[in-house]
């Protein structure tokens, strides 16, 4: 079998470890939807990009978690994509309707909730199956699987071909889960299997995927 990399499919993938504790606050039904409903008394960012104003309003929320893909490049020699810069003033607004204010302001990017992980990525790639978050695991199968980044390759060994190249590498914090996880899942994106495995780490567990330039070294860095 012939053994390659494909360069327009290497990946970086950072976990973004926030542990905190959930007090006591009885979970709802729907307990992401009533957390995007929370006011934020005032949010401000002064000439920044879109990933500072997620990283920001990722502190306003004790049980929401935040995920964000930057745009990728069409090709991996290509520069990369600079940021947009903006500055947004809001005042007791929801936490939707800063994310909302905040992916017009960068209108490349659009968000969705998945459970409580809100996810912020592309907009061009709504619909594109063959997009990598996009791509669909028939069944994904973790057996005592002791840490984070064991089951993100386990994920992605999973996903019918095309053959994916995603490189993981700690910079401190802990990738380990609570207990080693035993669980079967179906029909997954590669993006909801991710916040599945961040948010089993830390209520608060996150990730970004960006586009590695070729012959640097991809990392996954695990914050706490």
């Amino acid at each position: 079998m012939k053994n390659y990399i494909d360069l327009h499919r290497l990946f970086s993938l950072t976990l973004l470890l926030i542990l905190s504790a959930l007090g006591g606050k009885a979970q709802s039904a729907d307990l992401g939807e009533e957390l995007l409903g929370a006011r934020v008394p005032k949010f401000e960012i002064r000439n920044g990009a879109l990933f500072d104003g997620v990283a920001r309003l990722s502190t306003e929320s004790t049980q929401l978690s935040f995920a964000f893909e930057f745009v990728l490049t069409a090709h991996p020699h290509d520069p990369p994509i600079p940021a947009g810069r903006f500055s947004v003033y809001l005042d007791d607004k929801a936490i939707r309707e800063v994310l909302t204010t905040l992916c017009s302001t960068d209108g490349r990017y659009t968000w969705t909730r998945d459970g409580t992980t809100i996810n912020v990525y592309p907009k061009e790639t709504v619909g594109n199956g063959s997009y990598l978050m996009n791509r669909r695991l028939p069944k994904l199968e973790l057996k005592g699987t002791p840490a984070a980044e064991i089951a993100m390759f386990a994920a992605v060994a999973q996903l019918p071909p095309p053959f994916e190249q995603i490189a993981f590498a700690q910079a401190g914090g802990d990738t380990s889960f609570p207990t080693p996880w035993t669980a079967s899942f179906e029909n997954l994106t590669l993006r909801q299997a991710l916040n599945l495995i961040a948010r089993n780490i830390a209520p608060r567990g996150g990730w970004v995927l960006s586009q590695i330039v070729p012959a640097t070294s991809p990392t996954i860095q695990v914050r706490k």
